[in-house]
C-alpha cells in the first residue's frame, strides 16, 4: 500500500500544481514571458517531436 499512497500523494500535488499554473497563466497581472515560457513548456512535454535533438 505504502506505494500507492506515494503514487495517490504525488498526483494530488501535481494536480494542485497544474490548477495554480492555469490560474496564474490567465492572470492579467503575470508577465507575458512568463506566459510564453509556460506554454513552450507545456508543448515541449505534450508534442511528440524534439525541438531540441539528442545527438
Amino acid at each position: 500500500m505504502g506505494m500507492i499512497t506515494m503514487l495517490a500523494s504525488r498526483l494530488i500535488l501535481f494536480r494542485k500544481e497544474v490548477v495554480q499554473l492555469w490560474k496564474a497563466f490567465w492572470s492579467p497581472h503575470t508577465p507575458l514571458y512568463l506566459k510564453a515560457a509556460t506554454l513552450f513548456a507545456a508543448f515541449y512535454v505534450v508534442m511528440p517531436l524534439d525541438i531540441l535533438p539528442d545527438y
